[in-house]
């Protein structure tokens, strides 16, 4: 999926991308109760106040790329 976005910001930019994508490998999963924290917290500050504005702006620019909520 990356590399497609990848693809077509380079194509759309003239080939003016200079981003590379590799795979992170000292990459560890969080322990259990850091998983979906946004979800399960909404209202805790740093969520409701850094977070949820940041995700309303990505899903209103990519909405074209979003799934759609279940």
């Amino acid at each position: 999926m990356a590399q497609a976005v990848l693809a077509e910001l380079n194509e759309q930019l003239k080939g003016r991308v200079e981003t590379e994508i590799q795979r992170e490998d000292n990459y560890s999963r969080a322990e259990a109760y850091h998983q979906h924290y946004f979800a399960q917290h909404p209202g805790q500050g740093y969520c409701a106040y850094v977070v949820a504005p940041k995700v309303e702006k990505f899903r209103k620019t990519f909405k074209h790329r979003v799934k759609a909520s279940a």
